[in-house]
This record gives C-alpha cells, sequence and structure tokens, in this order.
C-alpha cells in the first residue's frame, strides 16, 4: 500500500503519525508527519520527517535524524 497525505501510520513502537505533505529530495520520497496521541490529539510541537523505505511489496519509514538533511528537507516543505 502506498503512504497517502492523510494517512495515519502506526510505528513498531505503537506510535501514532498524521502525514501532512511529502517531497521528493534525490529520488528518495519523505513525508512531513504530526504525532498523535489517544488522549491528547494531535501534538502540533511534534513534527517529523520520515524517509520512505521500500523492501519488496512492505513499505517502512525511518525518521530523518540528520541536521543537514532535515534542513534541506524543511525548505521543500
Amino acid at each position: 500500500m502506498e503512504l497517502q497525505i492523510n494517512t495515519i501510520i502506526t510505528l513498531s513502537n505503537n506510535e501514532k503519525y498524521i502525514i501532512l505533505s511529502e517531497a521528493t529530495f534525490f529520488k528518495d520520497k519523505y513525508f512531513r508527519a504530526i504525532k498523535m496521541d489517544e488522549a491528547k490529539g494531535i501534538e502540533s510541537n511534534n513534527i517529523v520527517i520520515f524517509r520512505e523505505e521500500i523492501d519488496d511489496l512492505d513499505i517502512y519509514v525511518r525518521k530523518v535524524i540528520d541536521d543537514n538533511l532535515l534542513e534541506q528537507l524543511t525548505k521543500l516543505f
């Protein structure tokens, strides 16, 4: 299944994020997402960027932590 804007994803640690936007940077697909909390709703101060990783038919995301890459990606969003 392809990731799309407004999709809620659940990570392996059970954290939930809603995808806000996507961008392509050097042939990689990135998603800007905001964390969701069952009790509090959307955590507006917890926005992250994920990189899409495809393994056969499975789609995974990995949080971008490189500061230089985050700066460049932030300009795209």
